[in-house]
């Protein structure tokens, strides 16, 4: 069910919170993900 509720998100809002998720402030920043092809394929 909740799976379905996050499916309605809209993409940018969505892209936002994977951003947000892999910024250097957010809690997977320290792991050096954003802008790399690893991180492009997570969110999949």
């Amino acid at each position: 069910m909740a799976l379905n509720a996050l499916m309605g998100l809209p993409p940018g809002v969505a892209g936002l919170g994977v951003y947000l998720l892999l910024s250097r402030a957010g809690p997977l920043g320290e792991l050096g993900l954003l802008f790399t092809p690893t991180a492009m394929v997570v969110p999949r």
